[in-house]
């Protein structure tokens, strides 16, 4: 797909808009957007008829188990 269409630039600044609207870097998206579809293809491994519903319990177990694992330490 050609990048410097119109309509590539338009979606490019929306998403660039959104991002900045969640208060994350384009870093941090582009991360978080690949280590889920990391998860799904792994679940769906698993179980290849795996609902949107069922991924995101799944993603929702391995997120709270991620932080919980981790020594990170929220300061307000």
């Amino acid at each position: 797909e050609d990048l410097d269409t119109p309509e590539a630039k338009e979606s490019k600044e929306l998403l660039t808009q959104y991002i900045k609207a969640l208060g994350i870097s384009v870093e941090e998206y582009w991360n978080e957007v690949a280590l889920k579809q990391q998860k799904f293809e792994e679940e769906q491994e698993k179980n290849e008829n795996i609902s949107q519903d069922q991924f995101e319990q799944v993603w929702s177990e391995y997120t709270e188990d991620v932080v919980k694992d981790s020594d990170v330490e929220i300061v307000k």
